[in-house]
C-alpha cells in the first residue's frame, strides 16, 4: 500500500512542478498525503490547491478535516463558513459545519446545519448520522435513534451507523433489539471492536454474563488497550462472582486510562464486599490525586473512610465532595450517615 501512495505521490509532485497552478493535482497530493498521516504537508498541499482555485468550494472543503484531527476547530470552522459563502448548497459543507459545531458543544446551531444538509440531501447518510450523535447528547434519545435509523436505511453497509444505532437502543434500555443492531455491524465488520465491547454491555444488562464476557474478550483480542472493555469485562465478572478476576480487570483498565472515575469506583465496590476497606482507600486516594475536582472520588473516600471507622476524617471528604457539587444527594447522605456514627443527630438529619 505505501509503495502505491508513494507513486501517486510522486506522479503529483511532478504534475505541480509542471503546472504550479494545478489545483487538482495540489489536492490529489493534499489526500495521497492525509492518507499515510502526513497532516501538516496535506494541509499545506491543500491549501495551495484552493489559493490557486479560490472560487472553488470543493478545494476548501478538504482542509477542516485534518483541523478537525489535529483539535483546530475554529479555524475548521472559519473554512467552512468561507466554503459556504462560495457554495451554499453544498451538502456536504453543510454537515461538515454541523460536525464541528457538534465537537464545539454548540449542539442546537449543529443540528441546524445538519437539517440544511439534509434538505439538500435527503438521502446523505453521514448527515443522519451525525444529526442523531447531537441529538443523543441533548438527551433526545428517540429522535437520535430515529436519525440513525434513517442513516443505516440509506446506506447498510457502515458499520458506524448500526452501532450509533445499537448504542442509542442501550441507552433506551431496549437491550435486545440493541443486540439486533450490534449484531448487524459486526456481521460487515467483524474487526469493529466498539459493536463487541457494547454488545457486551448489551448482554451484561440482560443478565447474559457468560456471553458478555465473550464479546468483551473479543473487543480485547482486537484492542488490548480497550479501557472501557476491561472495565466491562470486570463487571461481567463481578457479576459471575469472579471477584479476583473483576478487580484484575478494573486494574486493567485504569492502566490503560486514568481519568474514568467509574473505573475507581467499581474496584471500591468490589473491595468493600470483599472487606478489603485499607486497599478500597488506597484506590480512593489514587483516584483524587488524579482527579482532584471529582466530586465522586471525595464522596467515595468518606464512604471507605466511615466504613473503616474514621467519621471525623470522612465528613471532611464528604463536606469536599459537597464543595465541588452541593446537589450531590449520595454525599449528602454519606455526610448524614457520617455524623450519625458519631452521634452528631442535629447534623446528620
Amino acid at each position: 500500500h505505501l509503495k502505491r501512495y508513494d507513486e501517486a505521490l510522486n506522479a503529483y509532485q511532478q504534475a505541480t512542478q509542471l503546472d504550479p497552478d494545478y489545483a487538482w493535482a495540489w489536492n490529489e497530493q493534499g489526500a495521497t498525503l492525509e492518507a499515510i498521516g502526513r497532516l501538516d504537508e496535506a494541509l499545506k498541499a491543500y491549501r495551495r490547491a484552493s489559493s490557486v482555485a479560490p472560487t472553488d468550494g470543493y478545494y476548501i472543503y478538504q482542509q477542516p478535516d485534518i483541523l478537525i484531527q489535529m483539535g483546530q476547530y475554529q479555524a475548521s470552522m472559519e473554512l467552512l463558513e468561507q466554503s459556504l459563502k462560495l457554495d451554499g448548497n453544498n451538502a456536504r459543507t453543510w454537515a461538515k459545519q454541523g460536525q464541528v459545531l457538534r465537537r464545539l458543544g454548540r449542539l442546537e446551531e449543529a443540528l441546524r446545519s445538519y437539517n440544511r444538509a439534509i434538505e439538500l440531501d435527503p438521502q446523505y447518510a453521514w448527515a443522519w448520522n451525525g444529526r442523531g450523535l447531537t441529538y443523543s447528547v441533548l438527551g433526545q434519545h428517540e429522535e437520535a435513534l430515529n436519525c440513525f435509523r434513517k442513516a443505516t436505511a440509506t446506506d447498510e453497509q457502515d458499520a458506524w451507523y448500526w452501532y450509533n444505532q445499537g448504542d442509542e437502543l442501550v441507552i433506551l434500555g431496549r437491550f435486545e433489539e440493541a443486540l439486533i443492531s450490534l449484531d448487524h455491524a459486526i456481521r460487515l465488520n467483524p474487526r469493529h471492536m466498539e459493536s463487541w465491547a457494547k454488545r457486551g454491555q448489551a448482554l451484561r444488562r440482560l443478565g447474559r454474563q457468560a456471553e458478555a464476557l465473550i464479546a468483551y474478550d473479543q473487543a480485547l483480542s482486537l484492542n488490548p488497550k480497550y479501557a472501557w472493555a476491561w472495565n466491562g469485562r470486570g463487571l461481567a465478572l463481578e457479576a459471575l462472582g469472579r471477584r479476583e478476576e473483576a478487580l484484575a480487570s478494573y486494574e486493567r483498565s485504569l492502566e490503560e486510562d486514568s481519568k474514568v472515575i467509574w473505573y475507581y469506583t467499581n474496584m471500591i465496590d468490589v473491595l468493600l464486599d470483599m472487606q478489603r476497606k485499607t486497599e478500597a482507600l488506597d484506590v480512593a486516594e489514587r483516584a483524587i490525586a488524579l482527579l482532584p475536582k471529582s466530586p465522586v472520588a471525595w464522596a467515595r473516600r468518606g464512604q471507605v473512610l466511615r466504613r473503616l471507622g474514621d467519621p471525623e476524617t470522612a465528613i471532611e471528604s464528604y463536606q469536599k465532595a459537597l464543595e465541588l457539587d452541593d446537589t450531590y444527594a449520595w454525599a449528602w447522605n454519606g455526610q448524614g450517615l457520617a455524623f450519625a456514627q458519631l452521634e452528631r443527630w442535629d447534623e446528620a438529619i
